[in-house]
């Protein structure tokens, strides 16, 4: 009798000081049904579910994290029997949201959300005769200001200014109260 297996491992491997440390862990597997000798198992349907993990990261100097799917078979008496296979895990889901039986629409729907992706050139920001018209301008320019003003404060603007007009003045003084002292010199030390 033997068994078909498969699993999934995490490698991680860091880089310091010219030193390298390993770490290989088992993230996910699945087990088949037992054979006798001369039969075979074809695996359609089995799924292996693979938690979520972090990301593949390949063209890092200072760590890598790679991932292998291995399918094994132990023969007792014999030697095992095994592939190795690397497998490169994203961020971003083959079919988000699960099902590969989704609607047609929502697949399309899905489909257009992750196809919006940032431009590859900043666009201008639009200038101000795109976004005023003349006719905007010309009001602006031809009311007076400070009735807008008072308008906006909703009040005469003197009443606003004789609120400031008995206040201390700051804390700090604009005087240097230590002009032009002379700096000390320290003797640097020679490098080594």
């Amino acid at each position: 009798m033997v068994v078909p297996k498969a699993a999934l491992y995490q490698t991680q491997t860091f880089y310091a000081k010219g030193k390298m440390k390993e770490v290989k862990q088992l993230v996910a597997n699945l087990r088949g049904e037992s054979l006798s000798s001369g039969k075979t198992e074809t695996w359609n349907g089995k799924l292996l579910k693979i938690p979520p993990v972090s990301p593949s990261i390949i063209d890092c100097s200072i760590i890598r994290v790679e991932y292998s799917l291995m399918v094994y078979v132990d023969i007792p008496g014999a030697m095992d029997l095994f592939l190795n296979l690397p497998l490169v895990i994203g961020t971003i889901p083959l079919h988000p949201f699960g099902s590969r039986t989704s609607s047609v629409s929502s697949q399309y729907s899905i489909n257009n959300w992750l196809g919006l992706t940032l431009p590859e050139r900043p666009e201008a920001p639009p200038s101000y005769a795109d976004i005023v018209t003349e006719e905007q301008r010309q009001n602006l320019m031809s009311s007076n200001a400070c009735d807008n003003f008072e308008l906006a404060l909703q009040g005469p603007l003197f009443a606003y200014i004789q609120e400031f007009r008995f206040l201390p003045p700051p804390l700090y003084s604009e005087v240097d109260p230590n002009p032009d002292q002379p700096t000390e010199e320290h003797p640097s030390c020679p490098s080594r």
